[in-house]
This record gives C-alpha cells, sequence and structure tokens, in this order.
C-alpha cells in the first residue's frame, strides 16, 4: 500500500448532491486510499486538477454531471438552458483533457446515475477497486434520486438533443465512466403527462366556474326567503301586542261594570254572572292564541339563526372557491406557456431536419420532400390540437383553448394567409379556425417565413435554375409567374424538374 497527501473537500463543493452517497463512498474507499471528489459545476475541473496536483499518487474516483442532468438541476433555480448547456460544455471539455493526460488515475462516474442507482453504484466501485469489505447493507445506501419539474426535465432533454457538441461530450464522458444502466428518459410520455396534467387542471377551473355560478345564483333567493321571514315576525309581533292590549281593555272594562250595579244586587249579581262569564270564555282563547304566536315566533327565530348559519359558510365556500379557481388559472396559464414553448422548439426541429435535405446532390424526390416541410409540420400541429387529451373538455371550453395556443404560438401570420390562400379570403372563414380544422392537415404555408426560406435554400443551393425553368417550361412564361414561386406551389408536385440536370 502507498501513502496519499490530505486533500480539502468544502462542502460547497457538493452543495444540495448526494452528500450521504458521497460520505459513505469516501468512507469505505478510505481503506483502499481512493480519493473520492465531486467534479461538477463550474468548480468541479478546477478541483479535480488540484487533487491530480496534491495527491501524488493513487486513484480518483470523480463524479460529474451529465448534460441533461446539469441543465434540468440549473433550470431549478431560473437558469436558461442554452446559458447552463454552454457551461457544462466547457466544464466537461476540461474534465476530458485532464482524463487524457492522466487516464490510468481518474475514473469517472456519473453523479445522475449514482444517485438513481445507488446499490448499482456501489456494486460496480466494489469491483473496479477491488475491495474486501463490501458488506454495506442495502439500508445504509441512500436514496438520493431527485424529483424535478416534469417540463424542466423535458427542456433539458430537448436542449440536449439539439445540441451535437453537448452530445459528443456527453458520450465521451459516458464511455470514460464506469458503466452503470439508467432508464432512458421518454420526452413523449413527459409531453402526454403535461398535456393531461393541463386538461384536468382546466376540467377543474371549469368545474369550480359553475359551482361559483351557482352559489352566487342562489344568494339573490336566500337573501329574499331571509327578508320575508323577518318580515313574518314584525307582523308576528305587532298581532302579538294588539291581542295583549284588547286582553287589557276588557279587564279595564270589567272592573269598570262593579261600581255602576248601585245597590241592585240582583242586577250586580247578573251583570259580574255575565261580565266573569264572558272574560272567562275569552281568556282560554287569547292564552291559546298567546302562547301559539310565541311558538310560531321562537320557530321563525330558529329559522333565521339557521339561515344566517347557512348564508355565512356559503360565502365562506365562494371566497374558498374564488381562491381555488384563481390558483387553477394561474397554473393552467403556466402549463399553456409551456406547451406554447413546446410547439415552437418542435416547428425549429422540424425546420432543421428539412434544411438538412436541401442538399446541391439531392434528387427531385428530396427536394419534394424539402418543400413538404409545411406538411410535416401542419400535420404534427393538426395532432397536437386534436390531441384526444381535449376531448375531455366542454366543446366550447376546448375550441377556445386551442385558438389560444395556436395563436400563442405565431404560428399563423392572418393577413398574409388570406392573402396567399385565395380559397379561404373567398370563404370568409377565420383565418386561425381554418388553419386549425384543415390548413395544418392540408400541409399549407401558415406564414411567410416558410416560403421566403424554401425560395432562399433553392436559389442558394443551385437547385434550381430559374432561367432554364422559364426556357424549358413555355406555360410558366406566359402566364409570367416567378419561376421560383412557381415551383415551390406548383411545379415540384407536378413533377417538373428544377434545371437540366433532372431530366
Amino acid at each position: 500500500m502507498f501513502e496519499t497527501e490530505a486533500v480539502d473537500f468544502p462542502e460547497e463543493n457538493l452543495g444540495h448532491l448526494a452528500t450521504d452517497l458521497v460520505r459513505l463512498t469516501r468512507d469505505k474507499l478510505e481503506s483502499a486510499e481512493v480519493t473520492v471528489i465531486v467534479a461538477s459545476g463550474p468548480k468541479g475541473a478546477d478541483l479535480l486538477e488540484r487533487t491530480i496536483a496534491e495527491t501524488t499518487r493513487g486513484p480518483i474516483l470523480a463524479l460529474y454531471d451529465s448534460a441533461q442532468y446539469a441543465v434540468a438541476r440549473d433550470m431549478d433555480s431560473f437558469r436558461l438552458p442554452s446559458s447552463s448547456l454552454a457551461a457544462w460544455k466547457a466544464d466537461a471539455a476540461m474534465l476530458l483533457l485532464l482524463y487524457r493526460k492522466h487516464r490510468r488515475r481518474i475514473v469517472f462516474v456519473s453523479l445522475a446515475a449514482a444517485q438513481a442507482e445507488p446499490e448499482q453504484f456501489w456494486s460496480k466501485v466494489i469491483s473496479h477497486f477491488k475491495i474486501a469489505d463490501d458488506t454495506v447493507p442495502v439500508a445504509a445506501l441512500p436514496s438520493c434520486t431527485q424529483a424535478r419539474k416534469a417540463w424542466h426535465t423535458v427542456l433539458a432533454h430537448q436542449a440536449v438533443s439539439a445540441d451535437a457538441e453537448a452530445q459528443a461530450l456527453d458520450f465521451e464522458l459516458e464511455a470514460a465512466a464506469l458503466p452503470l444502466e439508467l432508464k432512458s428518459f421518454d420526452s413523449d410520455s413527459a409531453f402526454a403527462e403535461i398535456s393531461e396534467m393541463i386538461t384536468g387542471r382546466e376540467g377543474a377551473e371549469s368545474e369550480r366556474q359553475n359551482q361559483l355560478a351557482r352559489f352566487e345564483a342562489s344568494l339573490p333567493t336566500e337573501a329574499t326567503e331571509i327578508a320575508a321571514v323577518k318580515q313574518r315576525l314584525v307582523l308576528l309581533g305587532a298581532e302579538r301586542d294588539l291581542l295583549l292590549q284588547q286582553l287589557s281593555d276588557m279587564e279595564d272594562a270589567f272592573l269598570d261594570q262593579l261600581p255602576a250595579a248601585g245597590a241592585d244586587s240582583d242586577i250586580l249579581v247578573k251583570n259580574g254572572v255575565e261580565g266573569i262569564d264572558q272574560a272567562a270564555s275569552i281568556l282560554p282563547d287569547t292564552a291559546a292564541r298567546q302562547r301559539h304566536t310565541r311558538g310560531e315566533r321562537a320557530l321563525l327565530l330558529d329559522q333565521l339563526s339557521e339561515m344566517e348559519a347557512v348564508l355565512v359558510d356559503q360565502q365562506r365556500t365562494i371566497s374558498e372557491q374564488r381562491d381555488s379557481i384563481a390558483k387553477v388559472r394561474d397554473e393552467a396559464k403556466a402549463a399553456g406557456r409551456l406547451v406554447t414553448l413546446l410547439q415552437a422548439r418542435l416547428v425549429d426541429e422540424e425546420m432543421q431536419r428539412a434544411s438538412a435535405k436541401t442538399k446541391p446532390s439531392m434528387d427531385q424526390s428530396a427536394a419534394l420532400g424539402f418543400l413538404d416541410v409545411p406538411a410535416h409540420i401542419g400535420e404534427t400541429i393538426h395532432a397536437l390540437l386534436n390531441n384526444s387529451a381535449w376531448n375531455k373538455l366542454p366543446a366550447m371550453l376546448r375550441r377556445r383553448w386551442q385558438m389560444r395556443v395556436l395563436k400563442a404560438s405565431g404560428l399563423v401570420d392572418p393577413a398574409w394567409y388570406l392573402e396567399h390562400h385565395k380559397d379561404v379570403a373567398e370563404a370568409n372563414v377565420d383565418p386561425l379556425k381554418h388553419y386549425m380544422e384543415h390548413g395544418a392537415k392540408e400541409g399549407r404555408a401558415s406564414n411567410p417565413s416558410f416560403a421566403e426560406k424554401h425560395a432562399r435554400m433553392l436559389t442558394e443551393t443551385g437547385l434550381f435554375d430559374p432561367v432554364w425553368y422559364l426556357r424549358y417550361y413555355k406555360d410558366v412564361a406566359e402566364v409570367k409567374m416567378d419561376p421560383v414561386r412557381h415551383y415551390i406551389e406548383h411545379g415540384a408536385k407536378e413533377g417538373r424538374a428544377p434545371n437540366a440536370g433532372y431530366l
């Protein structure tokens, strides 16, 4: 065995990464005198270079960031994918340069793969460095898989896939690292999951709006009922007061009759008995009516209290529903912007693939394939706008969101679309609606950039000879139509040759 020099590994170099996994690895490899570092981020290459200089002997296990992992992680900190990817390429190039100089000492391991598959990582490390103590329990291996936002992972995957240099560097780092199997990322499934999430949130927003409308519609009726109950209470109170006053008047009248009887005891007795009988006959009815009035009043007061409590609960529910609707609306807008960004990226990729076909050596079928780029993009947009996930929404709400997504993408120039598609203008149809329902599927160009790029590519590559085209096809010369435009709109589809070499 041999001695190793101490190297300082500040915790700031680990950041939010798999700290427990790295520390466990350092402890287990200490007996084998293997130096473990995290060579990720902007200081990763510098740390590796300093470790090589300070540790004169012994292997170095360097955990690095893959391109997709680095971009997705930086997006959590609101860093643009392009900026993050440029920084990663510079760091990766430096790491590979150091590896080429010291390939006998440096062993790379993907940090993302180590976090996702810690058991597989430890098995490879034990096998590579021939560690005798391989008794690490499964429970001691930390699970460091970090959940990231789905659209961050999608955009990171798209950004790396579009950068050939980044893919080459990532492949070279992977070839120099310990082989760890990591599940591949399915961008189509992720995009479908995002679309399903948007559909679900829009449906929830629609349902909450309907509930809010029903609550608001019921408020005037309940307020009217409460007002009617209060009015009834007022009337009952007035009726009770009237009955009490009548009873009091009858008692006063009875008492007034006693002195008026005079000396005639018979009349006095007779009148007294009649008055008493009359009062006695009235008093039970009055008392019963009074008890009934009090009971009815108590019942109405209880009903009023219950209605007021229900009204307070409904007002609280309406407030909560409004807050929920506002939250769902904000989330739907954010997801809508994400869908628009993904659609724009899809259009750019389709146009790049189409541009790659326009080489001077391509045959006429390849030229026609290039001119079909609007059809390919149109079919993609048509499939996106008519995805089965939209069918879960009501027809009116679904059409409104489809039009909003198409308009926000900027794919259709309404004025240009009507000018170059006369049949749409003559039918007096909204250009956005026509493109969404028919134009995209028919492969119609939706903005001037399609036609301009086609014409420029035809002339710059030398594929098209305008002078020869007019001389050979007399019918085009007779209608005095621009030969490039005629070939793009009609000639290629009719099988006409772009120059004499295709005859």
